[in-house]
């Protein structure tokens, strides 16, 4: 696949990514343009409990491999090897008790906004990288390490790029997914985080500091996700929302596995049309496969008039797949099995 090849990293979120495990900085305060809205009527735990994977579309394998594993040194699970897809087969990499899943595809797939990684001995992550450079020459492969404690930025031969933090000093030799950073557009987040509240039952909060607005989704374990307003992706069309997804998706643990597949159902998102065996069409299809899909963040209610979007209900907001995963499910992790009790 010919990919054009980058000499500068990109930079996709104009400010400093904060850890996903961060406390809110003194200085923000919680959105005030839906105060009516803001108290969300919530059970006494988040319904999510745990991330427990990202998939991403790449251009070759081989080269896949020498980049995550040598490179970012995530470990390879040789006795697992998807088959529910046409092609190659999926890789599953393991980030401590997360997963990133790779795939050869036509097109490759990558997340708008850096994946956050939390992974140990950052130096000798940086040294394998340079190693390797010469492997990914007309690649947009680039990597830049700042004094510690600041993030590094590692961008894949196909552009999908990680921000990535040393565990050595906070818990050694540990690693995890942080979370995702999602730009969005403006006047959006509200209603991003209210629909993760009302449909899938995630703790969800709007949050406003020095570079603007977002909200932070509490995905268990120290993992989130962070839609952040961006001004340059302009006023709100459904045409920009899907042309900006390109296929990937995260698969996610909840509590009440059947009361949000029936949410889901009811906001009309319940997504069959994707290429996996698992096309849960109905309560007992989803209960069989243990997981159901949807991609489509819509509005729940009209926008506030005045508001900094104007979108109707059930207008699309943001797109990407969600792998929905019961407790029962048979890759459930171990660490989630106390909850079952």
């Amino acid at each position: 696949m010919a990919v054009k090849p980058t000499t500068v990293i990109q930079k996709w979120v104009p400010v400093r990514l904060r850890s996903a495990t961060a406390s809110v900085p003194s200085n923000s305060k919680i959105c005030g343009r839906r105060a009516a809205q803001m108290t969300p009527v919530r059970a006494s735990r988040n319904n999510v409990v745990f991330f427990d994977h990202l998939f991403l579309g790449v251009g070759d394998m081989e080269t896949a491999h020498t980049f995550y594993e040598q490179g970012l040194g995530l470990l390879y699970d040789p006795s697992v090897k998807s088959g529910q897809k046409k092609g190659v087969g999926v890789s599953w990499l393991s980030v401590g008790h997360q997963q990133v899943h790779i795939d050869q595809e036509e097109e490759v797939s990558r997340t708008p906004g850096p994946v956050k990684l939390l992974l140990p001995r950052l130096a000798d992550i940086e040294g394998q990288l340079q190693k390797l450079q010469p492997r990914f020459v007309n690649t947009c492969f680039a990597f830049d390490f700042p004094p510690s404690p600041q993030a590094a930025t590692v961008v894949d031969p196909w552009g999908q790029q990680f921000s990535v933090t040393d565990s050595s000093g906070k818990n050694p030799n540990s690693s995890s997914v942080e979370g995702l950073v999602l730009p969005c557009h403006p006047g959006t987040a509200d209603a991003i985080a209210e629909f993760y509240r009302r449909i899938v039952g995630a703790e969800a909060t709007e949050h406003t500091d020095d570079h603007g607005v977002y909200c932070k989704v509490d995905l268990g374990y120290g993992t989130s996700f962070m839609f952040r307003e961006d001004p340059q992706l302009g006023s709100l069309e459904t045409q920009k929302a899907v042309k900006g997804y390109e296929g990937w998706h995260c698969a996610l643990y909840v509590l009440d596995f059947e009361e949000t597949y029936s949410r889901v159902v009811q906001a009309g998102i319940n997504q069959t049309d994707h290429p996996y065996k698992d096309k849960a069409d109905t309560l007992e299809g989803a209960k069989q496969w243990n997981q159901f899909r949807f991609a489509d963040i819509v509005a729940l209610e009209d926008s506030l008039p005045h508001a900094d979007a104007t979108y109707r209900k059930g207008q699309l907001l943001y797109r990407f797949g969600h792998e929905i995963r019961s407790l029962s499910h048979r890759r459930c992790p171990k660490i989630l099995h106390e909850i079952q009790t």
